[in-house]
């Protein structure tokens, strides 16, 4: 989850943003999935949706590296 936070931030930067050329050039069904990772990335409600996949995929015992900025946030606030 590390590295799906950094590569959707970058996605989202202003520098990024404003290449309307290329982001015109990825097909639908890319741009759908980074749809979907916004969401899953969005820090509304405290990374609900973020907590909600990490706590799923403990509870199935499936590896994950979490999101280090969420753990170490939780970490300095209690």
């Amino acid at each position: 989850f590390n590295s799906v936070m950094q590569i959707v931030l970058a996605l989202q930067s202003p520098q990024v943003s404003e290449l309307h050329d290329t982001w015109r050039r990825v097909r639908r069904p890319e741009r759908s999935a980074l749809s979907d990772l916004v969401v899953l990335s969005s820090p509304t409600k405290n990374f609900r949706n973020l907590r909600r996949l990490l706590d799923r995929r403990v509870r199935q015992q499936q590896p994950t590296i979490p999101f280090m900025g969420l753990i170490l946030a939780d970490l300095l606030r209690y």
